[in-house]
C-alpha cells in the first residue's frame, strides 16, 4: 500500500508540475494582411496599357504585309 500511494503522488507531483510550467496556448491566427495594391487604384493605367498595346499589335499586323511578285 506504501509504494502504491508513492506511485500515486509522484504522479499527482509530476502532473501538476507539468501542467503548471507549461507555456500558454498561442492566440488564434488573424486575418490575413490586405493585397499589395487594389485594382481601383491603377485601373486607368491598365485601360491605356490595353488601349496602346492594341494599337501596337494592329499597327504591326498592317506593316508587315508580305508582298509577293510573279
Amino acid at each position: 500500500m506504501k509504494i502504491r500511494t508513492l506511485k500515486l503522488l509522484a504522479i499527482l507531483f509530476l502532473y501538476t508540475s507539468f501542467s503548471i510550467s507549461a507555456p500558454p496556448a498561442p492566440p488564434p491566427p488573424g486575418l490575413p494582411p490586405p493585397p499589395g495594391s487594389p485594382i481601383n487604384s491603377e485601373i486607368s493605367k491598365l485601360i491605356v496599357s490595353g488601349f496602346l498595346l492594341g494599337i501596337f499589335f494592329i499597327w504591326k499586323r498592317k506593316n508587315n504585309k508580305v508582298i509577293i511578285k510573279n
